[in-house]
């Protein structure tokens, strides 16, 4: 019996020692526990991209990312798709491994969506090699709520998804934008996947199935309120739509992409081309009724990190 009362004091010291340890590397970081990151476009560039984009220190820019990302500790982590170069290739998860081992063992929850470079050369390869490091994400969508916001991920490949795979996916986004709106638990919705509806980039296009399957219901939402994207390699915002904010968050280490000169672009973009960072991430954190949006990254020379605040989403306001 003694045997039995010695072993279970061993255990729960061991168990305050972790919880005050980890509790400790949270306030040393200067992290916040309600600031949520979020990371698009991470992958090695390929031969056969840089025959039309020139490289310029790309996995230098992501590992620098990955690195600043572990000082600040995050309690959340959402990769947005285009993770890496290649799914099927499984040299090419090495540093992105790395990264999520890290983040482990500093207990960082880490959820992630698809991107088109996922499902390149060999899709079911690739799509096995995702599901291996994020079991816990549906590739037909899933939500997690936290801090009263709801972040509703979804899978926008849709030309790599059957017909019933497309169908079970909308018809589960539509019954939890209905349960979201109506639950008293959640203040806002935010939307995630890969494709950009809104993008100047000259490099890809607007998606017109993400425009046709999901933004009506977006839009239709009272409390959904910001829609986030990448496969653009560029920081973009856009109003659109009253109350409804769009955000391009494809600044991972991808190949930069240039945009459509001012007087050619698609869609007015609120962030000034001179204020963009090169290479970044993205944070957003509520504060009772207001969501801050801020992008964190590099410039051109490397020197240093830039923050940038993107804008205020005032949750009670009519904007």
């Amino acid at each position: 019996m003694n045997n039995y009362r010695l072993i279970y004091r061993i255990v729960n010291l061991f168990l305050v020692f972790v919880i005050l340890d980890n509790h400790s590397l949270r306030a040393q970081s200067g992290s916040f526990p309600n600031k949520i990151y979020f990371i698009s476009d991470c992958q090695q560039p390929m031969k056969i991209e840089t025959m039309r984009l020139s490289p310029y220190r790309n996995e230098e820019a992501r590992d620098s990312l990955f690195s600043d990302i572990i000082r600040q500790n995050p309690p959340y982590l959402f990769f947005l798709g285009d993770i890496t170069s290649a799914g099927s290739n499984k040299k090419s998860w090495i540093p992105i491994d790395g990264f999520l081992h890290r983040l482990s063992r500093q207990h960082t929850i880490v959820n992630a969506i698809p991107g088109n470079h996922e499902y390149y050369k060999y899709s079911r390869k690739g799509i096995m090699n995702f599901s291996k490091r994020f079991p816990q994400n549906s590739l037909l969508g899933y939500c997690v709520t936290t801090d009263s916001m709801a972040f509703v991920m979804l899978n926008s490949n849709f030309n790599k998804l059957t017909a019933g795979q497309i169908l079970q996916q909308q018809q589960w986004y539509n019954k939890k934008m209905d349960s979201l709106d109506a639950s008293h638990g959640v203040k806002v919705i935010i939307v995630c996947l890969h494709h950009a509806p809104f993008t100047n980039s000259t490099i890809v296009s607007p998606s017109k199935p993400v425009s046709e399957a999901i933004l009506p219901r977006f839009i239709s939402s009272p409390k959904a309120r910001l829609f986030m994207s990448g496969h653009s390699h560029n920081l973009e915002y856009f109003k659109n739509y009253p109350n409804k904010h769009f955000l391009v968050i494809g600044g991972g280490g991808g190949l930069i992409q240039p945009l459509r000169l001012p007087d050619k672009s698609l869609y007015t973009d609120l962030i000034p081309q001179n204020n963009k960072p090169l290479y970044f991430y993205v944070t957003i954190a509520r504060n009772g009724d207001v969501i801050n949006l801020q992008a964190r990254g590099l410039q051109k020379d490397f020197s240093t990190y830039y923050s940038l605040d993107i804008g205020k989403i005032e949750l009670k306001s009519n904007e």
